[in-house]
């Protein structure tokens, strides 16, 4: 057997793929592999010449070929955070399977668009991300199966916000969350940690006064770049109304008021059982409101908070990655 060495020279351009330039092709058509051990000539050989070109001479040496090996730029983390970030905090319940997994209980979560009871572990996380920047996981909490949404939500904001200013933060953050965490105890700590909050409200006797009040000249029509599919009336929305008013939150519990923001987006309650060509005798509304004291414009605050929709597929990759088999014990 020859033993064969080359040191790779310096190259005057890059080197294309090596099935862009044919070289997998060449290998397949004239080596031929006698051991029944060898596989995949074609692949292995485009990797050695990608390493001779980084300047490895021996096997040892195309380790050079791992991730972080060459020396390169990386891709800034969280571009655009000295400026504005946002913190979106959610939960999801994982199923999970086996009589003695711990902690495993039953709890709420949605299949389909409908709401289910489903057992398993409930994991809460916070999730950092700009306008400019894909979305970053800084802290999670792994819970019993039939914890509440808000379990713990105060403490984990408190993290995030944390992290979010050791990983470079230093602009605007705005915590996102959906109505399980429309708490005093949760929004207080974001404003302890410097932050703005931008949270759903529950549809209660209060949230509707307040919505009755506005007047009709005081909403101002917005429509939709995209389209967003309403899971109630089943239908693409394009068009839209939002307003506000001041609202203060939690003004029966001693020491959490909350004097903020209320921005309410309403959309046409249309009657899918109508008849064509029936018209409306009266305009009927859906109404969808937040709680915030974001320091942005209320049509800019509105279409910010509806973006807190990110965190569903962060909850998907980690459904397929790290939450695909959860410890258990059987």
């Amino acid at each position: 057997m020859t033993r064969i060495s080359c040191r790779a020279q310096a190259w005057s351009r890059p080197l294309p793929w090596p099935s862009a330039c044919g070289l997998s092709a060449l290998v397949r058509q004239n080596v031929a592999i006698s051991s029944p051990l060898g596989v995949n000539a074609q692949l292995k050989v485009g990797c050695m010449v990608a390493g001779m070109a980084a300047g490895a001479d021996s096997i040892d040496d195309m380790d050079v070929l791992r991730h972080g090996a060459m020396d390169a730029v990386a891709a800034p983390l969280l571009p655009g955070k000295d400026v504005l970030a946002f913190i979106d905090i959610d939960s999801m319940q994982k199923r999970v399977y086996g009589h003695a997994k711990a902690g495993a209980a039953f709890g709420h979560t949605k299949i389909g668009g409908k709401s289910l009871l489903v057992r398993g572990l409930n994991v809460l996380a916070a999730v950092i991300s700009t306008p400019l920047g894909a979305p970053v996981i800084a802290a999670t909490r792994l819970r019993g199966g039939s914890a509440h949404s808000a379990r713990g939500a105060a403490s984990l904001a408190a993290e995030a916000l944390t992290a979010a200013r050791a990983a470079g933060c230093t602009g605007k953050i705005v915590v996102r969350m959906d109505s399980a965490y429309y708490a005093g105890k949760v929004i207080a700590a974001i404003r302890r940690g410097g932050a703005f909050f931008s949270v759903t409200v529950r549809m209660d006797a209060k949230i509707r006064s307040a919505i009755a009040a506005i007047g009709e000249d005081a909403w101002t029509p917005i429509t939709y770049p995209k389209a967003i599919w309403d899971e109630d009336q089943q239908r693409w929305i394009s068009d839209a109304e939002v307003a506000e008013v001041t609202y203060t939150a939690f003004a029966s519990r001693k020491r959490q008021a909350v004097t903020a923001r209320l921005i309410v987006r309403r959309v046409r309650d249309l009657n899918r059982k109508a008849g064509d060509g029936q018209g409306e005798l009266f305009a009927c509304w859906r109404c969808h409101a937040i709680f915030t004291d974001s320091p942005f414009a209320m049509i800019q605050a509105e279409e910010q908070h509806r973006d807190h929709a990110l965190v569903e597929q962060v909850f998907a990759d980690l459904t397929s990655g790290p939450l695909a088999h959860l410890p258990y014990i059987d």
